[in-house]
């Protein structure tokens, strides 16, 4: 998702001309591969404790001991570093800087302290999956405009709903190996209260971008608000019964991957 968010921030700033930029595009999306794979292995060396105990994670590479935790951890902080360095001598220092913030939050404040001490995790930490549009568009622009913060932010509302449902499902292994989430300090109610509204909030800034990105047209608004419809209807389908979570987990993802690349379309085409 990272890639093609940046993807769409990059689109959102040469509308109708990404193609003068070719060599810049494609160094920019190589560094965000580098350091969302990069943040991904330290963050599972980190977690390769929990990720044992639990169905959804225990499968990974270090758990199954396909890979060592050391090397883990080396080709995380290698990839890494490669690609700030990348976006820094190659693209510009803006892009960098932020690329560079994106790690460290995702690393540091986010994995090693914020995911085992608050269920706010979910909505602070998901601060550094909105950062990769502002990537594209900077490496691009040099600049930080409202369309890229646009994208941001319907990326900011998106991820606490996606990944609360999931918790509803997977609330007990959460528990067992101590990671606080909404829904097991809260409760059932409140949690489904929380993802309703951070859905509305979603769905007004996708409306929102209609407004404010200058290369969206009638196609963008057709596709986003079909997309909403469909939203709508898996999410509130949880309050009615807690088994269409998994439906509106895998729906939320859909529905990110055609807004952004109805995005990109709009903007390029």
């Amino acid at each position: 998702m990272s890639l093609i968010s940046c993807f769409a921030g990059i689109a959102v700033a040469l509308p109708y001309s990404f193609d003068s930029e070719i060599s810049k595009v494609v160094i920019t999306l190589i560094g965000i591969s580098f350091s969302t794979a990069g943040a991904a292995a330290i963050n599972m060396f980190y977690d390769s404790d929990i990720d044992a105990l639990m169905p959804r994670t225990k499968n990974r590479a270090i758990p199954i001991g396909a890979v060592n935790r050391d090397f883990a951890l080396l080709s995380g902080i290698l990839l890494s570093s490669i690609s700030v360095g990348l976006m820094y001598f190659m693209v510009n220092i803006l892009s960098s800087a932020l690329l560079l913030c994106a790690v460290l939050y995702y690393v540091v404040f986010y994995t090693m302290y914020l995911k085992r001490k608050t269920f706010h995790s979910t909505e602070i930490g998901g601060i550094c999956g909105c950062i990769p549009p502002l990537v594209g568009y900077s490496a691009m622009s040099y600049d930080l405009s409202m369309q890229a913060w646009m994208i941001f932010f319907l990326i900011f509302f998106w991820s606490p709903p996606h990944f609360w449902v999931l918790s509803i499902t997977n609330a007990v292994y959460y528990e067992k190996v101590n990671i606080p989430m909404l829904y097991s300090v809260m409760g059932e109610k409140i949690t489904k209260l929380y993802i309703l509204s951070y859905t509305f909030c979603m769905i007004y800034v996708s409306i929102l971008m209609f407004i404010k990105i200058e290369s969206l047209s009638l196609l963008y608004l057709i596709i986003s608000s079909i997309s909403n419809i469909i939203f709508l209807y898996f999410f509130i389908g949880i309050f009615i019964n807690n088994k269409h979570s998994r439906k509106a987990f895998f729906w939320s993802i859909a529905y990110m991957f055609i807004i952004l690349t109805t995005v990109i379309i709009d903007s390029i085409i």
